[in-house]
């Protein structure tokens, strides 16, 4: 905390020595922008940090970029008046992630002869918020307060492919590799241990309301950083997914697979607790 406190102020001293002369002479000078104006905004707290760990010790500085609303969108405003901006928070994040491990080939002894099991993982978060944005003030600072309302998409998806097929001579846990989250002790109903093949969660739904207000320091015309609190109403809701696996049924000597259903839900929420941001925005 006091290494963030120590970040902020050094930043705010830097941009405060940096136009004060400037600030001195356009006193009276007024920040209006255009209509058709737009923005760009980005996450401003890692390049507050960067700035002030460069006087640190640590040796562990790195800079990176994060975006508004909790590290998950793009933030975009379209002036329509002195007054009044219209905005947008967009999210469009994938991800697959490959897990692959060698294991011994089950169908010789010597430990150095390998099978390859591997483990995908599929994300995608697709969201967007539209809003209102009433202004306040002419000059550097300016107040602004609004409401929004978007939805969000989220679905996920495991794969896995095993180098060692089971067999009545082969064990599950001795021939396939254990990600920590596809041999599931819960058996089926013949009772024998189970290998997970794939799994698709239900896909996820939700949709947000949020009141926000805070304010905007334009160090140039084109340039401002901006801070505010939103709290948001939410409404998630769950699909229902399924769940693939494969066993050795020694009873009959014959391989089977086992699928089951995962319950969905829904949940309504209000989070009164308000998310602080803190915003670069380009206007251009």
């Amino acid at each position: 905390m006091k290494t963030k406190l120590l970040s902020l102020f050094m930043f705010v001293t830097v941009i405060a020595s940096a136009h004060i002369n400037d600030s001195l002479k356009t006193n009276k000078k007024t920040y209006v922008l255009e209509k058709g104006t737009m923005s760009f905004g980005i996450d401003a707290i890692n390049t507050i940090n960067f700035l002030g760990n460069m006087f640190s010790q640590s040796g562990t500085n790195s800079f990176s970029l994060n975006l508004p609303n909790n590290g998950q969108s793009f933030l975009f405003r379209y002036v329509q008046n002195e007054n009044l901006y219209f905005r947008a928070l967009v999210r469009v994040g994938f991800s697959s992630i490959t897990n692959k491990e060698n294991i011994m080939d089950d169908t010789q002894s010597d430990p150095n002869v390998n099978v390859e099991d591997s483990y995908k993982r599929k994300n995608s978060n697709v969201g967007l918020m539209v809003g209102i944005e009433k202004r306040k003030g002419h000059r550097r600072l300016q107040g602004f307060y609004g409401a929004e309302i978007g939805f969000n998409i989220q679905t996920q998806s495991e794969n896995y492919i095993y180098g060692n097929s089971l067999s009545s001579s082969g064990n599950i846990l001795s021939n396939t590799t254990n990600f920590g989250h596809n041999i599931n002790y819960n058996t089926n109903p013949d009772g024998y241990l189970m290998r997970k093949m794939e799994q698709k969660n239900g896909t996820g739904f939700s949709v947000n309301f949020g009141a926000f207000f805070g304010a905007e320091f334009f160090i140039t015309k084109q340039f401002s950083v901006a801070g505010e609190f939103t709290w948001y109403l939410v409404y998630n809701n769950e699909g229902s997914g399924s769940e693939k696996y494969e066993y050795w049924d020694s009873t009959n000597d014959i391989l089977k697979t086992y699928e089951q259903s995962t319950l969905g839900g829904n949940a309504f929420l209000f989070d009164n607790t308000p998310t602080g941001t803190l915003i670069f925005s380009l206007y251009f």
